[in-house]
């Protein structure tokens, strides 16, 4: 029991000690971190240290990580800031553990865009990634300016839509968000699962035709591109400018059309050819009679 109460008494003593230590150890770390920052980036990297804050900036961004993960997250940290300059510390300051492990599982040539829209927009990205994992931080990162819209409106969907799209293509449906957010729930639906299946023709129908969702029509058409194996529909419009459905061949009809097709083709040529035959028989019977009856005319002549 003393001793239990000497071990206790000991660590509390020690703990100001300990905490100082870190502190130390931290605000070391720090200036040497801001020093080799400067020495790699030069002008650049000391200006971007100096707009988030300096040395006080960059030491409370560490102090934030050892906190939330010790002296293992504060080297994880000190290390994307070498590797990547002064953003890495914007990118992760307000959340070092949450922004760390979503980093780690990008792919190494989305590291510093996922870096530059985080920085870009913190509060955004560190609220995402806390929702939707690192795969927030990776839409961001392939669809910069856009990516965070899109699951911010769509949540979930916004992410397997993101993994479909270009980033031009992430443009148009982030210009046409409310507009999809607005449709009942099973049409939302409808739409995203065209988006995902069949992204290039509804992105580039959107574009073409900017209105198309304002109308129930459009709706339905839309949501008709992704249904490409037994046939779709393409919307046209009559002279007063109401949307028309019309039908469209789809891939059964294609890859059973041209077969059938090609059948009849092969048909037509081989009854052709048995009725030329047939005819040339024919002809070849007419005249070995014609010739019989010919020969029996000369023999009883001569008779």
């Amino acid at each position: 029991m003393r001793r239990s109460i000497g071990l206790t008494f000991a660590s509390l003593l020690l703990a100001p000690a300990l905490c100082l230590a870190q502190g130390r150890v931290v605000i070391e770390g720090g200036e040497a971190l801001v020093k080799q920052m400067v020495k790699r980036g030069g002008a650049t990297a000391a200006r971007e240290v100096a707009e988030m804050g300096g040395d006080v900036a960059v030491r409370e961004t560490l102090e934030r990580a050892a906190r939330e993960g010790g002296e293992q997250l504060a080297a994880r940290v000190s290390r994307y800031a070498l590797a990547e300059g002064p953003v890495a510390l914007r990118a992760v300051r307000q959340s070092p553990a949450r922004m760390v492990a979503a980093l780690d599982e990008m792919p190494q040539n989305l590291v510093r865009p996922a870096l530059s829209a985080a920085a870009r927009e913190p509060d955004t990205l560190v609220r995402l990634v806390a929702s939707h994992g690192a795969g927030a931080l990776e839409t961001a990162a392939r669809h910069p300016g856009v990516g965070s819209k899109l699951i911010t409106t769509f949540g979930d969907d916004g992410l397997r839509v993101g993994r479909s799209l270009t980033t031009d293509e992430a443009v148009v449906v982030a210009r046409h968000a409310d507009e999809i957010a607005k449709l009942s729930t099973a049409e939302r639906s409808g739409v995203m699962q065209a988006l995902s299946k069949s992204p290039a023709r509804v992105v580039g129908y959107l574009e073409r035709h900017p209105k198309v969702l304002l109308t129930t029509a459009g709706v339905v058409t839309v949501i008709a591109m992704k249904d490409e194996i037994i046939g779709t529909t393409q919307l046209a419009f009559d002279a007063a400018g109401n949307p028309i459905a019309l039908a469209k061949p789809g891939f059964i009809e294609r890859i059973v059309g041209e077969p059938v097709k090609q059948a009849t083709n092969l048909l037509g040529v081989v009854v052709a050819s048995i009725l030329a035959g047939w005819g040339a028989i024919q002809l070849w019977a007419a005249w070995r009679i014609r010739a019989i009856r010919i020969r029996s005319q000369q023999l009883k002549a001569d008779l």
